[in-house]
């Protein structure tokens, strides 16, 4: 049996400050080549986690589960993986402030 070995030539990382008004996970136009990794940190993340979910969509993506523009939320201590080529268009939203978002470009 042959493997085929995937790789990436680089990975770019950082983190967003969400809070109750949607924001792009990061203002770079950066390209990946799989796609991009979102975490949001639980409370048994050193300095402390957070307290609600992270909801992911578009623009007018809202912190709910609204028909039209409720996102998907990413619970505290969770990730997801969103295999895309363009992470400037996702946006991210909390119902409460200041929670953290850890993202990693592949």
């Amino acid at each position: 049996m042959e493997i085929t070995k995937e790789t990436v030539r680089e990975m770019l990382h950082g983190w967003t400050t969400v809070g109750t008004s949607p924001v792009p996970i990061t203002p770079l136009q950066l390209i990946p080549y799989k796609g991009i990794l979102l975490f949001a940190p639980g409370t048994a993340y050193p300095g402390g986690g957070n307290s609600a979910p992270i909801w992911v969509g578009g623009p007018r993506v809202t912190a709910d589960q609204n028909e039209g523009t409720g996102g998907t939320p990413i619970v505290p201590g969770s990730s997801l993986f969103v295999p895309l080529d363009k992470p400037d268009i996702i946006y991210v939203v909390s119902n409460a402030v200041t929670q953290k978002l850890s993202w990693m470009v592949v």
